[in-house]
């Protein structure tokens, strides 16, 4: 919806969605795919959004009166994108430059939150700089508290 927005300055902009799963030996598999826009090579706008897609593995978090664990923790998650953000082959289009070169702004819903803190936090070990975060309803996540743990 970003790019669609009338006064957003990039009506060009590329649009890729990358997608954590596991495979049949229960490995972490990442896949990315051109949802809309110009390929990243040809837009003029420099403009990217890159949807980060790890339903398959988040699991479940917490029902009404139940509590399931979810299936990967934040940090497993970002230990595999982090990554992948950083191999200049993941997108073809992008002509061998990591999306890690270009300016970062990380936006994370909900567990999306303490999982863009972590791939923050594991960009910047790898000397990459993440120049915003911005949390929307971010689930807290301690570690130490076992309802907040299944997020973590």
């Amino acid at each position: 919806r970003m790019a669609g927005y009338t006064s957003f300055h990039g009506a060009d902009a590329s649009i890729y969605q990358l997608t954590v799963a596991t495979n049949a030996n229960g490995q972490f598999v990442i896949g990315t795919e051109f949802l809309d826009g110009k390929p990243a090579g040809a837009s003029t706008s420099g403009n990217l959004f890159l949807l980060l897609d790890w339903s398959n593995v988040a699991g479940s978090f917490v029902s009404f009166l139940e509590i399931y664990p979810a299936r990967f923790t934040v940090t497993q998650i970002a230990e595999v994108v982090t990554p992948a953000l950083l191999n200049p082959a993941l997108l073809a289009d992008l002509n061998g430059r990591a999306l890690a070169e270009f300016p970062l702004h990380l936006i994370g819903h909900s567990r999306g939150g303490p999982l863009i803190s972590e791939l923050a936090r594991l960009l910047g070990a790898e000397g990459v700089w993440v120049d915003q975060l911005t949390l929307l309803d971010p689930h807290p996540c301690d570690p130490a508290d076992p309802l907040e743990a299944i997020g973590c």
